[in-house]
């Protein structure tokens, strides 16, 4: 949206606005409610800034208002024909039997949805981070670890829950700290905020440039419950939000402007 905003060329923008509707498709086709969230707090945010931004003409907002409304209503279809309500429904259920306990009903393993899942995750993470804060527990490891803390752990916190022992928590942050600690928790917080605070000052000088903050972001928040490094096209992902933001800022005044 923020080349959209940038480019002067009309057959480039029209080009930027499949792309972004096809990016906006394959969001709703992961079926993931993160990254749902993720992406819509991202988008709010980057129409914000364009909004706000002055180098950009009051028919460019209009514009704006017309793309994002057409991205929010064909994502807003794609959810609700992808049978989204019902795994919103399903997630509030879930959440609702982790937290209310009705003696009536008998209450399934709070492992048993996601949500559970990654509760049962994160809680052992913790423990085994403050077994070795400083060196961790060592690449690879994480599998072995959630086994041997399924041992050791109530049935409420693990034992018994299925697919508890994995080598993938579903989250950047919990496997970042069984492996390496605080350390490596120190590095991970510090490429992903300092990413973000980056995208976020070359926006303000480069319109083209004003969604790399924002999509930093979105990364930041998916990385809470899902992994980002672990996962092969994730790793791509963060290779190239990378590369743009140590681009020169010749060569990406030129990839927004091609006619200056």
């Amino acid at each position: 949206m923020g080349l959209i905003t940038a480019c002067r060329s009309r057959i480039t923008i029209c080009l930027l606005i499949l792309l972004a509707c096809a990016a906006i498709i394959g969001v709703a086709l992961t079926g993931t409610r993160t990254s749902w969230a993720a992406c819509g707090i991202a988008l709010f945010i980057m129409a914000l800034r364009i909004w706000k931004c002055p180098e950009v003409s009051m028919s460019l907002r209009r514009g704006l208002i017309v793309v994002t409304a057409a991205i929010i209503i064909l994502g807003g279809t794609l959810f609700l024909t992808m049978g989204g309500w019902s795994r919103l429904d399903k997630a509030w259920q879930d959440a609702t039997q982790l937290v209310l306990k009705n003696e009536s009903k008998p209450v399934a393993h709070r492992g048993d949805s996601g949500g559970g899942l990654r509760l049962l995750w994160w809680h052992a993470g913790w423990q085994l981070l403050k077994e070795r804060p400083l060196a961790g527990h060592g690449a690879g490891s994480i599998r072995a670890s959630l086994a041997r803390k399924e041992a050791e752990m109530p049935s409420a916190w693990g034992a018994g829950a299925s697919g508890f022992i994995t080598w993938n928590p579903h989250s950047t942050w919990v496997a970042t700290a069984i492996e390496t600690g605080i350390p490596g928790l120190a590095f991970l917080g510090m490429a992903m905020i300092g990413g973000a605070c980056a995208g976020w000052r070359r926006g303000r000088t480069q319109l083209g440039m004003i969604g790399l903050g924002p999509a930093w972001i979105a990364v930041l928040i998916f990385s809470v419950t899902h992994a980002v490094l672990l996962e092969t096209y994730t790793a791509v992902l963060i290779a190239t939000l990378t590369a743009v933001i140590v681009l020169p800022r010749r060569a990406s005044v030129t990839m927004a402007h091609p006619g200056d």
